[in-house]
């Protein structure tokens, strides 16, 4: 063994150490995860914004389509665990891609609500077939040592596609309308994912391989051998998974709500081209933060960590919901993108902490879409609030307090477990 590498993958004497293929894995996922947010997760902000413009919805009628989302790739996250457990998780990310790509094409023919409702949930599930469940279990499996620098530069798409690909968006959608951007939008998001799905391997087993790039564990039938850790009964029984996972429903009910709603509440307050700006700026510090946050939670305690990103993400809250200029609302979104990236990022890391790899995909899949009924709720309970109150300042301040009671909730979940214990 050398630098993490078995002997017998060296060449010859003064050679180059061939790269462990598990980066190879990371790339492909960065992609897919850029593509995945900037046109599904940090886009949805923006289309929000354009089926209340152009088809004369309200705020919170068009909040409940966006919930209709986030539960549809909730809930479909425990079936795709199952899938790719069984089958290459090649073949359930592009048949996902398809999917979302197919219901970004028929939004630009929607006539009615309950068309809107019916193609957003053929949405989340594509797009849950191609986002965290899939590509977190990957990383799992092919790196130990390494997980958190892994998932960290993996998941770092998850911003950069908020930087490049939804401005894009927003710009394509102002200027040409829904009907005409979204075939065009389709089709770079199949560009996108497609390509690099092909490049992803299900093990480190079938090319010879353990996780870090150190000598394989024992196969069965290709498939690494069973790992220790937690059984999915025993962990989901834990006092930490029940406190934690609670505190994930209410910490991403905070954020997607106030992600959902972030361009509407900067292009009312100011104008448009502010907002893309702010878009931008959020998902900039997101891929800043989340790179140091790979760092720092490599070497550091992941539940304090948590717990200080979900009192900072509060904090940022304030700023946005009182903030009435340019300058304010700009620092609200960078303060907001440094912790929202790396509050998503820590959940994998922390159930592959506390419950180890034996049933890692049920463990995580489940704790996914409990979070994500907060990520669906988050968008229509700021969008309620917005109409009861008349306006974002109440609407923000209500998502600052929940987000501190997540906070509490986490501190209350006790120490990470061990998972061989």
């Amino acid at each position: 063994m050398r630098n993490g590498v078995p002997e017998n993958l060296h060449t010859a004497r003064g050679a180059k150490t061939p790269l462990f293929y598990g980066w190879r894995m990371v790339a492909s996922i960065f992609v897919i995860m850029t593509f995945t947010s900037g046109l599904c997760f940090y886009n949805i902000s923006v289309l929000l914004t354009a089926l209340t413009r152009e088809q004369g919805f309200s705020v919170s009628l068009a909040s409940g389509v966006t919930a209709v989302f986030f539960l549809s790739s909730g809930f479909s996250g425990m079936i795709i665990s199952r899938l790719i457990e069984r089958f290459d998780p090649r073949a359930t990310m592009i048949g996902g891609c398809m999917l979302a790509a197919l219901s970004m094409f028929m939004l630009a023919h929607v006539q009615t609500v309950w068309q809107v409702y019916v193609v957003y949930g053929f949405f989340g599930f594509g797009f849950a077939a191609c986002n965290m469940v899939p590509g977190a279990t990957l990383i799992a499996r092919w790196f130990e040592r390494g997980r958190a620098k892994a998932l960290s530069i993996a998941s770092t798409g998850l911003s950069l596609g908020g930087i490049l690909l939804t401005p894009i968006s927003a710009k394509l959608i102002s200027d040409y309308g829904l009907g005409a951007a979204m075939p065009w939008i389709a089709g770079l998001y199949l560009i996108g994912v497609i390509p690099a799905a092909l490049l992803l391997k299900p093990y480190p087993a079938v090319m010879g391989l353990g996780p870090d790039g150190d000598p394989p564990h024992e196969t069965i039938d290709g498939k690494a051998a069973p790992r220790s850790g937690a059984l999915y009964a025993d962990a989901i029984r834990s006092r930490f998974f029940r406190f934690s996972v609670v505190s994930y429903l209410l910490i991403m009910l905070a954020q997607v709500g106030t992600i959902a709603h972030h361009f509407n509440l900067i292009a009312t307050r100011i104008d448009i081209d502010t907002a893309a700006t702010a878009i931008t700026l959020l998902a900039g510090s997101s891929a800043a933060g989340r790179l140091l946050g790979g760092w720092f939670a490599s070497h550091n305690s992941l539940r304090l960590f948590t717990i200080c990103l979900m009192i900072a993400q509060s904090g940022a809250q304030f700023i946005l919901g009182y903030g009435d200029s340019t300058a304010s609302l700009f620092t609200g979104s960078i303060i907001y993108g440094l912790t929202i990236g790396n509050i998503l990022m820590l959940m994998p890391l922390l159930y592959a902490q506390a419950f180890g790899l034996r049933n890692y995909s049920r463990i995580y899949s489940l704790g996914n879409m409990v979070s994500t009924i907060g990520m669906a709720a988050g968008p229509l309970a700021i969008g309620l609030t917005h109409d009861w109150l008349g306006g974002y300042g109440g609407a923000y301040v209500f998502a600052a307090v929940v987000s501190l009671l997540s906070a509490a909730l986490f501190f209350n979940a006790g120490p990470v477990p061990n998972p061989d214990d």
